[in-house]
């Protein structure tokens, strides 16, 4: 296809680069570099402190992550602002195609440019009522994919179109395989009651087991966040690092026994678990949201069932919950060595099979033309 000019917008809390932000703004990392390779002319709009290949225009000064502590609800108005501003920028401009991934909120603004098709990745929460609701009444000029099956099928039943899902891709360079791990667990991402943070701390505790926990918290769960800290503080085998840059992660990841990520709502990809895989280092976690897709269950970690009412397959592991999640990492400590080695080589060559850049580049690709093509029919 003639290569398209390309407007990508991006998540502010986090500056886009290599050394990784939100996992929104990885993907668009990611995703543009690979584009720009290609060929295609890609003009990315995001905070003034992101480094790409492509064209930068700044929205914002500094990402948002940079304001300290500044309201929630002030780094929302000022998100809701820097889409009303994008959409002023490509409003002169009928040649483009733009690929949001500041969500719902550039939506809004899309009313004003019906001369340019907008693409819309869904990565945010599939069950958020007002989100599905601004997708549902957007204007037509209006696109909208997924990440996962599950988010797919999840959308469909909001009535909210879609034109399929991509899987998040990442750059396997960055991530080395190591056949050396260490024996302990470890967790990064949102400091989050969702992100089953207490399930973590309860299977390391009860089975004397070391775990490191790396990430930031979620705005809103300050709370949780300060009674996570207290509760980690207490004990002599856990550690809470903090944020860490990409080459700590990749370290911590690389040499760990295993990833446990005991998820408790419907999370529409989760890209940890893959960039764990990439390292070799198999994962345990609940078979919820998009994870039994990206989870090969006895093969590169073991999926575990939430509870008994909400049971998503025939895992190898069939208790439930906590005592499912100690038994799914009693699985993998207990392995011989040939067998452990074979699960991490199984996790790397997994990843390189369904998750890559490249991959997810191609399919955007043939999104991007039918985009083109349905706008086209409609104008």
């Amino acid at each position: 296809m003639k290569k398209l000019k390309l407007v990508f917008t991006s998540e502010l809390t986090k500056p886009v680069g290599p050394e990784g932000g939100s996992g929104v703004n990885t993907i668009v990392y990611n995703l543009t570099e690979e584009l720009v390779r290609r060929g295609y002319d890609v003009t990315l709009l995001a905070s003034a402190n992101s480094k790409t290949s492509a064209r930068l225009i700044p929205v914002i000064d500094k990402d948002l992550g940079q304001y300290g502590q500044l309201e929630a609800r002030v780094k929302e108005i000022m998100k809701v602002k820097a889409a009303s501003f994008i959409s002023e920028a490509v409003k002169t401009d009928d040649q483009i195609l733009v690929h949001n991934h500041l969500v719902w909120r550039f939506v809004l603004f899309t009313d004003g440019i019906r001369n340019v098709p907008v693409l819309t990745t869904m990565h945010g929460d599939p069950l958020s009522v007002y989100a599905n609701e601004i997708y549902r009444n957007s204007p037509s000029n209006n696109f909208f994919n997924v990440l996962s099956d599950n988010q797919l099928k999840i959308a469909r039943e909001k009535n909210v179109n879609t034109l399929g899902f991509v899987y998040n891709g990442i750059s396997t360079d960055a991530y080395t395989l190591s056949l050396d791990a260490k024996s302990y667990l470890f967790y990064v991402g949102r400091i989050s009651e969702g992100k089953g943070l207490s399930e973590i701390l309860d299977v390391a505790k009860d089975m004397d087991k070391e775990l490191f926990v790396a990430g930031g918290p979620d705005e809103k769960e300050k709370v949780f966040f300060e009674e996570f800290k207290n509760k980690i503080s207490g004990e002599p085998k856990q550690k809470y690092l903090g944020e860490i840059a990409l080459q700590e992660k990749n370290d911590l990841i690389s040499k760990a026994k295993l990833f446990l990520f005991p998820v408790k709502w419907e999370e529409p990809f989760g890209l940890v678990p893959v960039e764990s895989m990439a390292c070799g280092t198999p994962v345990v976690c609940y078979a919820r949201g998009a994870l039994p897709e990206i989870v090969k269950d006895g093969v590169t970690g073991f999926l575990v069932n939430q509870n008994e009412e909400s049971i998503r397959g025939n895992w190898t592991i069939k208790k439930t919950g906590l005592e499912g999640l100690k038994e799914a990492v009693e699985r993998i400590y207990s392995m011989n060595e040939s067998e452990y080695l074979e699960m991490r080589k199984a996790c790397r060559k997994h990843v390189e099979e369904n998750f890559t850049v490249k991959i997810m580049a191609d399919k955007y690709e043939e999104i991007y033309r039918k985009v083109t093509e349905d706008f086209k029919r409609k104008n």
